[in-house]
């Protein structure tokens, strides 16, 4: 299981990365810094949801297995769904993290909804 789950962590990390890099070329082919300026919130956004997909540290497992399913789309499925949040917030990365888990429970409940289990097989934290 491990194994499985470092896969859909590296293939979300790899999706997000190409997804970002082709997100700030569009912006910087032919931008004005008028349309730079008012792109900045969109930007920032998805630079701290980038940012909070790759460091993985306030997201449990079951986050990269759903949006495992996204991938090509992650941050535009994400984009919505962060700023949304962010309005009420001043802790971005907190607020970046309960967005994701919020998007994938409820575009990917049934993963969602499944069990961890430790590597003996019993459900984690019934020890």
């Amino acid at each position: 299981m491990t194994e499985l789950i470092e896969e859909y962590r590296a293939n979300v990390s790899q999706s997000v990365t190409r997804e970002f890099e082709e997100f700030k070329a569009r912006i910087l082919e032919n931008a004005t810094p008028e349309d730079i300026f008012e792109k900045a919130a969109e930007i920032f956004y998805k630079t701290t949801l980038k940012d909070c997909l790759q460091s993985g540290e306030e997201l449990p497992d079951r986050v990269y297995q759903a949006l495992y399913h996204a991938q090509g789309g992650i941050l535009g499925n994400l984009y919505p769904e962060f700023e949304w949040e962010f309005e009420n917030s001043v802790d971005y990365s907190a607020t970046a993290a309960q967005a994701i888990r919020s998007y994938c429970e409820r575009e990917y409940p049934e993963i969602m909804r499944e069990t961890d289990f430790e590597e003996d097989g019993s459900p984690i934290g019934m020890k």
